[in-house]
């Protein structure tokens, strides 16, 4: 979308008869340079706002498909022109506002746990960034791809059902560092550096947060992984794939994170102990890592659901955006 087009037809289809039309053509020359130099980016996104929601497209990326999002501002943000957030990226973006746009029941209300623990002065004021999971492709979108290179042929054999497209996470991640990141902070006021960036997830949301902050430290500086899928099958058959899960962690365990992780008990969660308590091990075994910067927790009786993860995003939340 190139505004000096519009511009050129504007001055064709005008004939300067008086002073009259050219303070028009002045002041509508003045109006699109003032809309295009304010939405640079306008490119590569469409955009529509609810209240304090904004629903914006990605077109155009370089390393996946277009992409939906949506961002949600606190509180006095347009009232407060001089301060800047800090932001956490989060997994499913479907399912994390509107009831209407999640699926498989309601969604997390994430805005409003935001806007009750920001009342309570329990976190700061956070801008959030909700990617929408890329559907039946979700797994090869968010299974960590290095991972799951070096697994056994037979083991892929045996989730190759739990998706319609190759795994493909490491292009997933690029985008999100290399686009979507440098498109908000330029767009929104941010706080940009790693320590004020956080990303997020449940299930294999879960995972693909792990890896981010794995494969990028100097980017991401805490990641809340809730309810964490470990065995990645749905079935608990391949339990190989999740110590690899482990080992990986073990390997590139950045220093200086924040980490956040919990499950349930029931449903799919009742697979995860091992796996969670092995992870567990490797974050109090790096010297500079306390209690103050991990935190694993259990919840007796949750299972695998957004219900669940929404009784559990305040003690997420307020261990994971506190600095």
């Amino acid at each position: 979308m190139n505004p000096w087009k519009y511009l050129l037809a504007l001055q064709s289809s005008l004939r300067f008869t008086d002073t009259r039309h050219m303070r028009i053509l002045i002041l509508l020359i003045t109006s699109l340079l003032l809309f295009f130099s304010c939405n640079p980016d306008l490119d590569k996104r469409s955009s529509r706002r609810t209240d304090r929601l904004i629903y914006q497209t990605f077109e155009g990326s370089s390393y996946i498909g277009d992409k939906n999002y949506t961002v949600y501002l606190p509180n006095g943000y347009d009232e407060n022109m001089v301060t800047r957030y800090q932001v956490l990226y989060m997994m499913d973006g479907q399912n994390l506002f509107a009831d209407s746009l999640a699926y498989g029941g309601p969604g997390w209300g994430l805005d409003k746990v935001l806007d009750s623990l920001v009342a309570s002065k329990s976190i700061p004021p956070t801008l959030v960034v909700g990617i929408e999971n890329a559907g039946s492709c979700r797994f090869g979108e968010y299974m960590p791809e290095k991972v799951f290179a070096a697994l056994e042929d037979s083991t892929k054999s045996k989730l190759a059902h739990r998706s319609e497209c190759a795994v493909y996470s490491d292009n997933f991640l690029k985008f999100i560092v290399n686009e979507l990141k440098p498109q908000i902070d330029g767009s929104f006021r941010t706080l940009s550096s790693a320590e004020h960036t956080r990303i997020g997830g449940s299930s294999m949301g879960g995972l693909i947060s792990m890896y981010a902050i794995c494969e990028y430290p100097a980017i991401f500086g805490g990641a809340m992984c809730m309810s964490t899928h470990w065995p990645v099958s749905l079935t608990n058959s391949t339990p190989e794939a999740g110590w690899a899960l482990v080992d990986y962690l073990g390997k590139n365990l950045p220093i200086g994170k924040k980490w956040y992780f919990d499950r349930g008990t029931e449903h799919l969660d009742s697979a995860y102990k091992e796996f969670q308590t092995a992870a567990d091990s490797l974050l109090k075994a790096q010297e500079s890592l306390t209690s103050d910067t991990s935190l694993s927790l259990v919840f007796n009786g949750h299972g695998h659901n957004e219900l669940f993860w929404n009784k559990r995003l305040p003690e997420a939340l307020t261990f994971v955006l506190n600095q």
